[in-house]
């Protein structure tokens, strides 16, 4: 019974560092929707999570389960960066595809239309956690795509096209 005991602390202490890995991972592919002290906060609370599930049977899983949060999460918020920057270029390199596509739709409809999702082609710049960076607004009788991170942002337009 102990020993089940034990050994439940242990996984529920090594899952919430799996979690701080999410959590790191999901934050980093869209920091601007979150001020530092949350980050810290997401970290530590899960560090002190870690700690208290953590067996007292077992003398090093306290400092293994603070250690994998935190490390987790740092790994996870590096992640989500690189997933967030790739999906930006992407849009940058592959936005014109997607121009092309809406010209193509506005010549056979007479119009642009109402979500992406209508031109039936895989759009640039999915993230892991968070979906696509790519926004589609239609304004008038044109258009505006935009994609943002927290350090860049572009635009186009049916008249102008994605910077490079």
């Amino acid at each position: 019974m102990a020993s089940d005991r034990v050994r439940l602390r242990t996984a529920l202490t090594m899952g919430t560092g799996l979690v701080s890995v999410g959590l790191g991972l999901w934050q980093g592919e869209d920091v601007s929707v979150v001020l530092a002290w949350q980050m810290g906060a997401w970290m530590l609370g899960a560090a002190a999570l870690a700690w208290f599930l953590a067996p007292p049977q077992v003398s090093s899983a306290k400092g293994v389960g603070v250690a994998l949060c935190l490390l987790g999460f740092a790994a996870g918020f590096v992640s989500g960066r690189y997933s967030a920057t790739s999906a930006f270029y992407v849009v940058t390199v592959h936005g014109e595809k997607v121009r092309e596509a809406l010209s193509s739709y506005h010549e056979a409809q007479g119009h642009y239309p109402d979500t992406l999702e209508a031109l039936g082609i895989e759009l640039p710049g999915q993230t892991l956690t968070r979906g696509g960076l790519l926004r589609y607004a239609r304004e008038g009788e044109g258009y505006r795509l935009s994609a943002a991170t927290w350090q860049h942002q572009v635009e186009a337009s049916a008249s102008k096209g994605f910077p490079l």
